[in-house]
């Protein structure tokens, strides 16, 4: 099962993409709403369209999920950080980060932290954009024949490096922070992270974390999301922790 972890181990991040279209996550939008908690519904009700909610809630779920195959504590209580990234405090609690695009919920866990993005690969006038991105990577993108997603791969890395640094885009600002596009490492504040990229149904996918990592990526299937939908309703995930 995709979404049902089955174990966290050293040099591994799992990914894990659900596409909340596919899935038809609004036709059981009520039902998965009264399986979570307070402070879950809560969030998920502040946003204001319909669609928001469904990637919110749809996240929320999975690292639910993440939670009880993990440590059987699905309602364990969220932190976040100061710059909003979430984890678990409970003792020996699974590294993970969470991004959205389009209808794509992307949840990348493991041993160590982690960040994520996922991008839409929407054409639009990216160069004013890519202004505020250093020499080097401007230069990267430019000696790329498919400019428009080369642009997209400098961007989810950058967002990618910041959400496993867990201290936002900030940590560009002093232009501090070189990225090796070729080895996919790069440096910040004094230390050596990795990342990788991929391609994925018109979207651009990168990973980041403090060691090098091989990677296991899945989409959830229709299938899978209605076993941890079957654990909820039997109250396994919802009565525990």
């Amino acid at each position: 099962m995709a979404v049902i972890i089955k174990s966290v181990e050293p040099g591994l991040v799992h990914i894990r993409i659900a596409d909340v279209a596919a899935l038809r996550l609004s036709e059981s939008y009520s039902d998965m709403m009264r399986l979570l908690p307070s402070d879950d519904r809560n969030k998920i009700s502040a946003y204001a369209h319909q669609k928001d909610r469904l990637l919110c809630m749809a996240g929320r779920i999975m690292m639910r999920a993440l939670a009880f195959e993990t440590a059987g504590k699905s309602y364990a209580p969220l932190r976040f950080s100061e710059f909003g990234k979430p984890y678990f405090e409970f003792e020996n609690a699974p590294q993970f980060n969470l991004s959205h695009s389009g209808d794509y919920v992307a949840l990348a866990y493991g041993s160590c932290p982690v960040g994520v993005d996922i991008e839409c690969c929407n054409d639009f006038e990216w160069s004013d954009v890519a202004e505020g991105f250093s020499e080097t990577e401007r230069a990267f993108i430019m000696s790329d024949p498919d400019r428009l997603r080369c642009f997209y791969r400098v961007w989810t890395t950058r967002e990618a490096i910041s959400k496993e640094f867990g201290k936002g885009l900030s940590i560009f600002d002093s232009g501090a922070v070189p990225i090796d596009f070729e080895n996919k490492e790069a440096q910040c504040n004094g230390r050596k992270l990795f990342f990788d990229d991929w391609s994925v149904s018109g979207f651009v996918l990168c990973v980041c974390s403090q060691q090098r990592f091989d990677a296991d990526i899945a989409f959830v299937s229709h299938e899978e999301w209605q076993h941890v939908m079957d654990l909820l309703r039997r109250g396994i995930v919802a009565g525990s922790g």
